[in-house]
């Protein structure tokens, strides 16, 4: 019974998810699992919203009150897709740039990497769904055990577990991690320590999913295996999907938001923008420095219609206004609350004025060397951001020459927004020990091996066309 409640817990935010993107992007017949892979995030993402505002405006939790307001949204969504008039034509399925390879040995290795990639995926499924929370950090998320069994936010200042206190050592991380534990416990009736962080694995499975099939788009399904395989032995990917760590759902976010970026350039629909502000505010829920991915996307949005001579502000105008929509709620509580920012161990009402504010201090350039030795020699990582950094050198006008460079400037503000941080913070010390630095770079991994997966698509297209 306890599997088909998880069937439940995560089959509703993926059909409701799915409805919701789907009334959204301009090609309403494309592929049904890509819209899939987005509607999983979204559903999640949604109903972590509504799940906080219940908290926020002090109403009890309990199966009904957490589900319904996702419900009832889906439903409009889905009445939506189904009665107004749209254009349910299949989306041309040619990649556009398409690497024509052919022959036995090709197809054992076609053979070869869907079997690795298959396996891949069944363990982290296996082991994803099977073993509790082991991993120290995952461990601040068991406040959302607390809350599942108070059923609120606990939100009474004079209670000396105000708002998780004594559980949550930082009490101004975003919540959406923490809302989707809740959502998966109200479903199965009790907080599983394994089955509760049943999001995680799944989200492995929608970047995999997200990278394979925008990959397959441009270049076929060769190109969208290899990536994809790329990017599923990233260890530390791995890793993160078997916990109930954040930057799985930060990495992501990042990746969804940043690809429905990229198809507004490619083709234009406003749909997608709105989608893609949608997803950067989820980032912005779910780790602080989500803030910073909006603002490099935001940044590369006015970059597109300043360089290529759009003026087409009313993406700007959807891509903000549907992240400001999701995030300014967690925003205003968090200041009415004085939770901090940072690494601040806030304690609640007026820690911002206490511990949790960003630790300003003189620079501390001594962080670089180690910074970009993490980026490209880090076991963790490494073999994605040094083919990025290779086929980055070869095909450097192909970037330029399309809008592929729009995704590269993302990576580019985001790496500097944390070089920035870490060396004018006291946070520095977290890349010297080394502790946050790979983590960080978790977060941009799936981005990168995109970025990377296209620039060598065109870079062969081009070789061939020579």
């Amino acid at each position: 019974m306890i599997w088909l409640k998880l069937l439940l817990a995560i089959g509703l935010p993926a059909a409701g998810g799915f409805f919701i993107v789907s009334s959204f992007l301009r090609e309403r017949g494309a592929n049904f699992l890509e819209r899939l892979s987005f509607g999983y995030g979204a559903g999640l993402g949604v109903i972590s919203y509504f799940i906080f505002l219940l908290g926020a405006f002090d109403i009890p939790y309990n199966l009904a009150s957490v589900s319904s307001p996702f419900l009832l949204t889906s439903i409009a969504f889905a009445a939506v897709f189904f009665i107004k008039p749209m254009d349910r034509k299949e989306a041309d399925s040619t990649p556009a740039f398409e690497i024509n390879a052919r022959g036995a040995l090709v197809n054992l290795l076609i053979l070869v990497l869907i079997i690795w990639i298959g396996f891949k995926i069944s363990f982290v499924l296996f082991e994803g769904l099977t073993r509790p929370i082991v991993a120290q950090d995952s461990w601040f998320n068991r406040s959302a055990k607390v809350f599942f069994y108070a059923k609120g936010l606990m939100l009474d200042p004079s209670n000396e577990h105000f708002f998780g206190r004594g559980y949550r050592i930082i009490l101004g991380y975003p919540l959406l991690t923490f809302m989707e534990q809740i959502w998966v416990s109200f479903v199965l009736g009790v907080f599983h320590e394994s089955l509760a962080k049943a999001w995680a694995p799944f989200y492995f499975v929608s970047v995999i999913s997200l990278v394979f099939f925008t990959i397959k788009k441009e270049g076929g399904l060769l190109p969208a295996l290899l990536t994809a395989c790329l990017l599923s032995a990233a260890p530390l990917l791995t890793f993160h999907a078997l916990e109930s760590y954040s930057d799985i759902v930060l990495s992501y976010n990042l990746l969804a938001g940043s690809i429905l970026l990229w198809r507004y350039m490619e083709k234009g629909g406003y749909g997608e923008a709105a989608l893609s502000g949608l997803f950067f505010g989820m980032a912005a829920f779910t780790k602080s420095e989500g803030l910073i991915y909006l603002v490099a996307a935001g940044a590369a949005l006015f970059s597109y219609n300043m360089i290529e001579k759009k003026y087409r502000w009313k993406s700007v105008l959807y891509f903000f206004a549907a992240a400001l929509v999701y995030i300014l709620p967690w925003i205003i509580f968090r200041a009415h609350y004085g939770l901090g920012y940072g690494h601040g161990y806030g304690t609640g009402v007026g820690a911002a004025d206490e511990m949790g504010a960003i630790p300003w201090s003189e620079p501390h350039l001594e962080i670089w060397g180690v910074f970009f030795r993490e980026i490209f020699f880090s076991v963790d990582n490494g073999h994605i951001f040094a083919f990025l950094g290779f086929i980055s050198l070869i095909g450097s006008g192909v970037i330029m020459r399309s809008n592929i460079k729009y995704l590269f400037l993302i990576l580019v503000l985001v790496l500097s927004g944390f070089l920035v941080v870490y060396t004018m913070t006291y946070d520095y010390q977290y890349v010297l020990n080394r502790m946050a630095t790979n983590r960080n770079l978790l977060t941009l991994v799936p981005l990168a091996a995109l970025i990377a997966g296209l620039t060598a698509i065109r870079v062969a297209h081009k070789l061939k066309d020579e």
